[in-house]
């Protein structure tokens, strides 16, 4: 009985070793991991007092400007650009916006806060009919490469449009709001 006890007990002791032996050759494997990135030189910084915080209000408009339908813009426009200053040189960029959209991508929504309802505002690329659109993108069309300086102006026309007939238009104030990004493509 002993001699089987310890015949057990030297099998064990041999099972244990193989074990041992087996979960260090799967340790054994090895394998890497790669990390990359881009260095890029310091971004553009905004000229927030020649810039977008100086963008005038719209006039009073009334509902019925915009012939009772879906789709119209107003005739009222506004202007507003976006400087950058201390851009790195030599350098390609654009500007993307996003914000809440109200029917297509193209037509920014008003706050829902807004008492006034029942427009939008469209943005055009100053003396263009392109749209700029909301959702991020960028129109490669208006790519910048940066000289020397490395300042830039992108310059803007707003405009409202009707999302309502001028039956469903709520009358107050409105606001709406966008982000922009500025993109080094």
């Amino acid at each position: 009985m002993k001699t089987q006890m310890k015949r057990g007990a030297l099998l064990t002791s041999l099972a244990f070793a193989a074990l041992c032996m087996a979960s260090s050759g799967y340790a054994a494997d090895t394998g890497k991991v790669n990390f990359s990135g881009r260095i890029i030189a310091p971004p553009c910084e905004v000229d927030a007092a020649n810039s977008v915080t100086n963008v005038p209000a719209f006039s009073s408009v009334g509902a019925n400007a915009f012939n009772d339908q879906i789709g119209v813009e107003g005739s009222e426009s506004r202007d507003f650009d976006i400087v950058l200053k201390n851009c790195p040189t030599n350098t390609s960029l654009n500007i993307g916006f996003s914000g809440p959209t109200d029917g297509e991508n193209t037509t920014l929504a008003v706050d829902q806060s807004s008492a006034g309802q029942g427009v939008g505002v469209v943005v055009y690329h100053k003396g263009s009919t392109d749209k700029v659109k909301f959702d991020s993108s960028v129109d490669a069309t208006y790519n910048k490469t940066l000289d020397a300086t490395g300042d830039s102006t992108f310059s803007y026309t707003a405009k409202l449009i009707s999302t309502k007939t001028t039956s469903e238009m709520t009358n107050g104030d409105f606001t709406a709001s966008a982000d922009f990004t500025v993109y080094y493509p």
